[in-house]
């Protein structure tokens, strides 16, 4: 009788989790689910499928980009943008953006932002090209997050930059908090050059039904490639 609850004691000991285990064992499904709530999807939220476009943000009574799970909208959204920037010294410049989201789960976005650098030589010019295609981690009514990767391209016309491409992973957010106002942020980040940077813009929205108009700031950092300038702009829904 003793050699078998020795035995057992035995048994039970090999089985049981040491201390370093057993906080593994309880904080790994908090982390994971944790990661997986916070970049796919969180319990009781609306699927794609529930989720619409509004016509134009603020069509309804206190909604943005996507409508209420009470309303049903649109089930896709074009939007093309362009903006001046300049920052009185050095460069000036312009973007031209334009977004597809065929479902409400993601949206396409493909833009071209030219850049005349004056500090040197007054005819370089400088272009970033980028392509992306994002998951719209937030659908909400009022904040649209999103998240995405993609791809970057660099030209310039004195070349002085050897690898001119990058992988860039994308993220931002749409806040409308008061009609017709919004506030919109948004980055790239990649590596050209052997060097990691980030391409990004903010900027204070006004939406005027399907247009808005907006003002705000784009900064580029890449290395010795640095610019920053104000920006004012407009855009248009479809």
């Amino acid at each position: 009788m003793k050699k078998s609850l020795l035995l057992f004691n035995l048994v039970t000991l090999c089985y049981l989790p040491t201390k370093a285990q057993f906080w593994q064992l309880l904080l790994e499904p908090i982390f994971i689910e944790g990661i997986y709530y916070a970049v796919i999807a969180g319990p009781n939220e609306p699927t794609w499928k529930e989720t619409t476009f509004a016509a134009f943000p603020y069509d309804a009574p206190d909604a943005g980009l996507f409508l209420p799970t009470t309303l049903v909208g649109d089930k896709s959204r074009f939007q093309g943008i362009a903006h001046f920037q300049n920052n009185e010294r050095r460069t000036s410049g312009g973007l031209v953006q334009l977004k597809y989201a065929p479902i409400s789960l993601l949206t396409a976005e493909a833009s071209h932002l030219q850049i005349f650098d004056q500090s040197n030589d007054p005819t370089n010019r400088i272009s970033f090209s980028s392509f992306n295609l994002s998951y719209n981690r937030v659908r909400h009514h009022r904040i649209h997050f999103w998240w995405g990767m993609g791809g970057l391209f660099l030209s310039e016309t004195q070349e002085t930059v050897s690898d001119d491409k990058a992988f860039v992973i994308n993220t931002g957010f749409n806040y409308f908090f008061k009609k017709p106002l919004s506030l919109y942020v948004e980055t790239q980040m990649g590596e050209i050059n052997d060097r990691f940077g980030a391409m990004s813009q903010a900027r204070i929205q006004v939406h005027l039904e399907r247009y808005l108009i907006y003002a705000g700031y784009q900064d580029i950092n890449f290395g010795e490639l640095k610019y920053g300038s104000l920006a004012i702009g407009g855009g248009i829904y479809f």
